[in-house]
């Protein structure tokens, strides 16, 4: 009787924070939908142009560089199996897309921990914090980026303590989705077969045997859209006008950090942006 109450708490438990994580996002998009930034733009423009069949095209007709090919493909398909369109599904995606991560580091952290108490604290961390929850809450590509790498890594770390192939394959299938959603998501991958490398334990050779397919998988489909860039538009991604030094870089990451260690501030600003 007791395992059965502990198998009903562990089948609630991690819905019920991920509908909390999904429910919050939604709910600051109630009044206005999703935020949108000049980023949004062309992610909608482009998943419109892919529901319409004309592929990767932007609303000024131009070849899509600038990102990645997963976000606005998930946006279009989305879109075009509910028959709306890619404006009306990004907000409730992405919420969906956050409660699942929720759900997701939530089973982990009861897995390697063995504590429900840990694992709830856990998904109370993650469904409350507002660097996480106001991503989400935008028609940007960051929560399916989170996601992704955070399953990436898991996957990652259960093949650290003997998963097996099936372990490996699924990190470096992750890492490469998240490289696949941001550019900068090709840390995911690259961390992935670093975590592998750097193993203890095991022959060197067959540590490089399995980084180098980790890298590989994630790096084929990236190469095979950046040869489609530099095709369509003479460069592998889009020209960026706006450039940092190391030190301006690292001020606005201080400056970054700060604004999330105080929530009072984070929320004034998010609330200033809607």
């Amino acid at each position: 009787m007791a395992r059965e109450g502990r198998s009903l708490l562990d089948s609630v438990l991690f819905p019920a924070a991920a509908a909390l994580a999904a429910a919050l996002a939604l709910a600051r998009q109630i009044t206005y939908g999703p935020g949108l930034f000049p980023d949004s733009l062309q992610y909608l423009s482009v998943a419109g142009n892919l529901q319409a069949g004309n592929g990767f095209i932007d609303g000024a007709g131009n070849a899509h560089v600038l990102y990645p090919a997963l976000y606005p493909l998930l946006l279009a398909a989305a879109a075009g199996l509910l028959g709306v369109a890619p404006l009306d599904v990004a907000g409730p995606l992405n919420a969906l897309i956050f409660g699942l991560t929720v759900f997701v580091v939530g089973r982990y952290a009861q897995r390697r921990t063995g504590s429900r108490l840990a694992a709830a604290w856990v998904c109370a961390a993650v469904a409350l914090s507002l660097p996480l929850v106001e991503p989400a809450v935008w028609a940007l590509s960051e929560p399916l980026f989170l996601l992704l790498a955070a399953l990436a890594l898991i996957d990652a770390d259960e093949y650290l303590r003997g998963g097996g192939k099936r372990a490996l394959l699924g990190a470096a299938a992750w890492g490469a989705l998240a490289w696949q959603t941001r550019y900068i998501g090709v840390a995911a991958p690259f961390f992935v077969g670093l975590l592998v490398l750097l193993r203890k334990g095991v022959p060197l050779r067959r540590k490089a045997r399995e980084a180098a397919l980790a890298w590989a998988a994630a790096g084929l489909p990236m190469g095979l859209w950046m040869l489609r860039n530099a095709l369509v538009f003479g460069a592998f991604s889009g020209r960026w006008m706006w450039n940092c030094g190391l030190s301006e870089t690292l001020s606005l990451l201080g400056l970054r950090l700060m604004e999330w260690a105080d929530p009072a501030a984070l929320a004034l600003g998010a609330a200033a942006a809607g």
